[in-house]
């Protein structure tokens, strides 16, 4: 009984550490404008660039969500109504872009802006959708994903 519990407990260790690095090995591969493509079938405009990133791999219920902070010399306004639907209602409690996501990367005073959201099919058949939420001034927007 004695053996067991150390065992029991490495175990349970391996299985965290195995979790954590995969979720720090995600969170560097996100760096890249490539894995916006790979998540959403978005190509970020060249002007735009990440600048921060998080994964919710860990989801009983989702599958995985992966969020980008992205900022841009210029507006992402054109971009978003190329590539995207605008998104109306629902919307109006929210103030800053904050609030959203990112309260320690996000440029101060980002008022919200709007949202614009894309949906496809994955290869297994489910609809996942990407929204961007944009800044007033369209330089600061946050690109999620959403799998349910």
């Amino acid at each position: 009984m004695k053996r067991v519990v150390p065992v029991i407990g490495g175990v349970v260790f391996l299985l965290f550490a195995g979790a954590w690095l995969f979720w720090r090995f995600e969170l560097r591969r996100l760096r890249s404008p490539e894995s916006v493509v790979h998540e959403t079938g978005l190509r970020l405009p060249d002007h735009a660039r990440i600048t921060a990133t998080r994964a919710h791999l860990f989801s009983l219920v989702d599958a995985n969500n992966f969020d980008w902070l992205v900022l841009s010399d210029i507006s992402l306004l054109p971009w978003a109504t190329a590539n995207m639907q605008a998104e109306t209602g629902g919307w109006a409690h929210i103030r800053q872009l904050s609030e959203l996501g990112f309260p320690e990367e996000m440029p101060r005073d980002s008022q919200f802006g709007g949202v614009w959201r894309e949906s496809r099919r994955s290869r297994g058949g489910r609809e996942e959708t990407a929204y961007l939420y944009l800044a007033a001034d369209g330089r600061v927007g946050i690109l999620s994903t959403f799998r349910p």
